[in-house]
């Protein structure tokens, strides 16, 4: 139910309070403190691309990541934040199943038993669970790949690459409370400065070695 009001909130341009506390458990106090730390991100999601955009000129710091993998991880991390509540629900609902519909042991020689009916009771809910656990799993290691072969200097790096996902979605809800479209256009200063990082190519996955970063700079 929660879904088709969230797609209603975003044509109409309205902030989604019922969606973020029915379906991703907000409290209503952390939905009126939501939109500052947005804003809060926001700069800093600015920030790590001015200094990235400066990394990449001045000491030739590339890409490790391709325009048509920076939307696919941004597609991603839209997708993880909202499948995050997914996971802790599924581990609640294993925990709950092999509690309260699984037969508890009934003595050291019962073990066989009671691990096969467990695992054929959670087997549907474990591999939703590993499902959406490689979702998220995919930008998390987008982003410590950058840290590995930039050390330090790839936070900023790894937080404009990754980060545009949660990037997108702040300016969509921050847009939302205030009511205001126009908020839209930070957008823009994100995606030049993303397609900036990409001007002179990027450095391939098989190549992203902490060894590999310093052999592109010369």
């Amino acid at each position: 139910m929660e879904v088709p009001r969230l797609w209603q909130c975003l044509k109409r341009n309205a902030y989604p309070e019922s969606f973020l506390t029915n379906a991703l458990g907000f409290s209503p106090e952390t939905c009126r403190r939501l939109p500052k730390m947005l804003a809060v991100f926001l700069a800093v999601y600015l920030l790590c691309g001015a200094v990235t955009l400066v990394l990449r000129f001045r000491v030739k710091q590339k890409s490790l990541s391709s325009a048509a993998h920076q939307i696919n991880t941004a597609i991603l991390v839209c997708c993880s934040t909202l499948f995050v509540p997914l996971l802790v629900f599924l581990a609640k609902a294993c925990v709950y199943v092999v509690a309260n519909e699984v037969a508890p042991l009934q003595g050291e020689g019962d073990h066989i038993r009671f691990f096969g009916e467990a695992a054929a009771s959670v087997f549907y809910m474990v591999l939703a669970f590993a499902g959406v656990l490689f979702t998220v799993w995919m930008p998390v290691s987008s982003f410590l790949r950058c840290l590995k072969a930039y050390r330090l200097r790839g936070l900023p790096h790894a937080v404009f690459d990754v980060g545009f996902g949660l990037y997108l979605m702040s300016a969509v809800l921050l847009a939302g409370y205030c009511g205001d479209r126009r908020l839209y256009g930070l957008l823009l200063p994100a995606v030049i400065g993303l397609a900036a990082v990409q001007t002179g190519g990027h450095i391939p996955e098989e190549r992203n070695a902490p060894g590999a970063a310093p052999q592109e700079r010369h």
